[in-house]
């Protein structure tokens, strides 16, 4: 994982806009293991680390 100088939490509508895939497809690839999973902050809040998506969108580039 890469240091991002403005690292800061997405909430879901965020990252699915970001990735540009719809939220059942998301969850499939985080089932999978191929997407980063959410980390829980609170009992009802699921966030994703910006420089974890970030990271991610950068493999899926390179593997295609």
């Amino acid at each position: 994982m890469e240091f991002y100088s403005e690292e800061r939490f997405l909430r879901l509508p965020e990252v699915l806009e970001k990735v540009g895939l719809r939220r059942s497809y998301w969850y499939e690839l985080i089932q999978k293991g191929k997407a980063p999973k959410p980390k829980k902050i609170g009992s009802r809040m699921s966030v994703w680390p910006l420089s974890e998506i970030l990271d991610y969108m950068k493999q899926a580039v390179e593997i295609q």
